[in-house]
């Protein structure tokens, strides 16, 4: 099982798996509900760049982090005496509002109401951005899922250490082997990296990162996850947010593509742009 998993995690870490590859999940996902043909061509790769580089990125600053995973949790989670410490954990607070049972609710009415914005005002851009958001969502699930289940680390309540890790034992889908990364700030970042970034605007993009960022601290605060899963998962959330938004831009200023095609008794010349 796990061999399937590490399989899968490389091909689209390796940017083998492009939206023209998996039609359903093109025409499902990143193209839901398009409201102009301008936008019904994209093909979105789960990542694009340098996949090893990424890689390296995100493994060296779990790993720097993990030898104080223990002593954070201690002092952050886990002591309740006054310290400078009281202020990130208010900070935390905020990010529980992400962790609720509603946030699927919360993200369907936002999806519906810029799909309907756009479709009544005939601007196409918010439902651009939050087919962008959904896309690049899908995405970090899909990696973060496909490492929670390869790597097997123990989550902090469950009194093990840092390094407990089940990496060459049966893949398993018990959630207290689900710590490394953080799924929760994996999904946020890639949310709202995409929208800081469609933004360009600094009274979007510092409330977006502030806010993903204490999700961050939420999950350390309930003790879901060690800092080193957090660092992990932010930084795949924000490297995905940004593939998505990069590829978006370049297909949309690239030149049109002209190719044959044929449908049943009919035969033509396809313009993608």
């Amino acid at each position: 099982m796990k061999k399937i998993v590490l399989g899968l995690l490389l091909l689209v870490w390796g940017n083998g798996i492009y939206g023209q590859g998996l039609p359903s999940l093109r025409h499902n996902l990143a193209g839901l509900l398009s409201t102009s043909p301008k936008f019904t061509d994209i093909r979105l790769p789960l990542l694009d760049g340098p996949s090893l580089r990424s890689l390296l990125v995100i493994g060296t600053a779990a790993y720097i982090i993990s030898d104080s995973d223990a002593k954070i949790d201690e002092e952050y989670a886990r002591e309740n005496h006054k310290s400078p410490l009281q202020l990130l954990k208010s900070f935390g607070r905020l990010g529980e509002l992400y962790d609720t049972g509603y946030t699927f609710h919360v993200l369907g009415a936002v999806t519906a109401g810029a799909y309907g914005y756009s479709f009544f005002s005939k601007n196409p851009a918010p439902a651009h951005t939050l087919r962008l958001m959904l896309t690049s969502l899908a995405y970090s699930s899909l990696v973060t899922t496909s490492l929670k289940i390869l790597v097997s680390r123990r989550r902090p309540y469950t009194g093990a250490t840092p390094y407990k890790f089940d990496l060459f034992d049966d893949a398993s889908l018990d959630s207290r082997n689900m710590s490394f990364p953080s799924g929760h700030t994996s999904s946020i970042f890639a949310l709202m990296t995409v929208l800081a970034k469609e933004s360009g605007s600094r009274w979007v993009q510092i409330p977006a990162y502030t806010f993903a960022t204490s999700v961050g601290f939420q999950r350390m605060l309930d003790r879901k996850h060690w800092t080193s899963d957090v660092i992990a998962g932010g930084l795949i959330g924000y490297l995905i947010g940004s593939a998505v938004v990069r590829k978006d831009q370049n297909t949309n200023t690239a030149k049109p593509r002209f190719h044959p095609y044929m449908n049943g008794k009919k035969a033509g010349i396809e313009i993608a742009f």
